[in-house]
């Protein structure tokens, strides 16, 4: 989704992040995109990451095993 060197298009994509999470009629909830965490905590200072880093809450979940969490799954 992100590359080192297209700045530009990654931009676009930040931008268009943001528009999503500013519109109060959408819930955006998403998962397993580790390059997205990593683009938005970018130490490149720009006023688009700040926003983004304020709009964004970003929660970390440890890997399911089936066999030791069935139970949880199950409730």
């Amino acid at each position: 989704m992100f590359s080192d060197t297209g700045r530009a298009a990654n931009r676009v994509v930040l931008a268009s992040f943001k528009v999503v999470l500013k519109d109060p009629g959408w819930s955006l909830i998403l998962s397993s995109i580790p390059d997205l965490a990593k683009h938005i905590e970018n130490d490149e200072t720009s006023e688009e990451r700040r926003q983004l880093r304020y709009l964004l809450g970003l929660a970390h979940f440890g890997l399911i095993h089936p066999a030791r969490d069935f139970g949880k799954l199950n409730t």
